[in-house]
């Protein structure tokens, strides 16, 4: 399997890795892409501050084995970012720079007001935010949260504020009363 590689700022062994391991990362992701368990990846570890290894294989989307990933791919991670911004509000909580326990709407203006203005950091990072749900915003023919939010944005002329277009659905619960998976 064809193994692209991409630009680093030095040698592994320079940061003290063994190059050989790189190999070894290569030929176990080549049987996952061969057994169909991932159809491509891409990888770029750093150690001390530099990159020492970038490299992708397979392909990027499934239903097109023949167009490779390469190192240098951009691609959505959609709610993969959650769990990175999770645990940046936990470790800035941890230091007491803020507290999981504060109004979002001491951060983000748009949760300042009734009715929005009980919901938590907590709360929006355990999905007990009260919002709705993607595709359950009750406005006219059922229509899903994200063609709500581009309507909203039409209505507006501000295509820059997709939390006030996607707050103008309402609330479903109080916030803390039920889980409920919200973007």
């Amino acid at each position: 399997m064809k193994v692209y590689q991409g630009t680093t700022d030095c040698a592994a062994e320079e940061v003290g890795y063994d190059s050989g391991r790189l190999d070894a990362v290569n030929n176990f992701f080549a049987r996952m892409i061969e057994k169909n368990i991932i159809f491509g990846v891409s990888y770029r570890p750093a150690r001390k501050g530099k990159v020492f290894a970038a490299a992708s294989l397979g392909s990027r989307h499934y239903n097109n084995p023949d167009l490779p990933m390469m190192p240098d791919t951009v691609y959505g991670l959609a709610s993969q970012t959650k769990a990175f911004a999770a645990v940046s509000i936990f470790m800035l909580a941890e230091d007491g720079l803020i507290s999981v326990d504060d109004n979002a709407g001491k951060y983000l203006a748009q949760f300042a007001d009734a009715p929005f203005n009980e919901i938590t950091l907590l709360h929006l990072l355990t999905h007990t935010s009260g919002l709705y749900p993607e595709g359950s915003i009750p406005v006219a023919h059922h229509i899903g949260a994200y063609e709500h939010i581009e309507s909203e944005w039409e209505k507006s002329g501000d295509d820059t504020d997709r939390i006030a277009a996607g707050l103008r659905g309402g609330m479903r619960r109080k916030p803390g009363e039920e889980w409920q998976y919200c973007s």
